[in-house]
């Protein structure tokens, strides 16, 4: 069933994207059935008529596909299409939050004024993720920081991944069963990786590297390992 994003104010408002993607791309037609998804809630609700469109909102659904702990991801940005891939899989792994950032070896740096039109861009590309996969929260990412502002942040558990401590007892081991409720970060380098510097200031501030296996990974790749470290670690059992 076609799941879009919605607002309610008396009736079913749609943003213009989300009416032209139903009415245009979709090509939605009359008396169809469809999910809303508004402020995190799921609806059913019926397409009345297409021109002009009126949707009627039906009943609340019980839905739930998010994690049962948060997650956020500190990232410093990777070139091309690689950071587009690694919002996409975020987005679809159950991220709460993605922080890109700059750190030593970031290749690409984000101007202040090319901020706002890049975070919307990225706005939608996690909302077709999120209908994709069919959460029902999206994915934030409104802040760009420095590597070491990010690191200053603190959350209940909190790891980095390094290619410095390539050892069994610093692997999935480490990683605790995280309990339902809990805030958990995960710091993953870009192309270049974290200098040395990096990594020992991320653990004086009480982060704890770990590996993600003997071979060094793609960026992109290794955001995707370490996330799916965890998911297993929280979803298989967290009770």
């Amino acid at each position: 069933m076609i799941r879009i994003f919605a607002q309610w104010q008396d009736r079913v408002i749609l943003s213009e994207d989300s009416h032209h993607h139903l009415v245009n791309v979709l090509r939605i037609q009359p008396q169809e059935m469809i999910e809303l998804v508004i402020d995190d809630h799921v609806y059913l609700a019926k397409v009345h008529q297409v021109k002009p469109l009126v949707i009627e909102r039906l009943e609340k659904i019980e839905s739930n596909h998010e994690l049962p702990f948060l997650i956020t991801l500190i990232y410093p940005i990777s070139k091309g299409e690689r950071f587009d891939w690694v919002v996409q899989k975020a987005t679809e792994l159950g991220v709460h939050e993605l922080i890109p950032c700059s750190s030593e070896r970031t290749v690409v740096v984000w101007q202040p004024a090319d901020l706002s039109k890049k975070f919307q861009r990225y706005q939608r590309m996690i909302d077709e993720a999120t209908l994709q996969c069919k959460r029902e929260k999206r994915m934030i990412m409104e802040r760009y920081i420095s590597l070491h502002e990010a690191l200053t942040l603190t959350f209940d558990h909190q790891w980095i991944a390094s290619e410095y401590h390539l050892k069994h007892d610093q692997s999935t081991d480490m990683i605790p069963v995280i309990a339902k409720g809990k805030h958990v970060a995960m710091v993953v380098g870009p192309e270049g990786g974290f200098s040395e510097k990096e990594i020992q200031f991320a653990i004086q501030q009480q982060f704890q590297p770990i590996s993600l296996g003997p071979s060094i990974l793609r960026t992109e790749t290794a955001v995707t390992v370490a996330l799916s470290m965890l998911r297993d670690r929280g979803i298989y059992h967290a009770k």
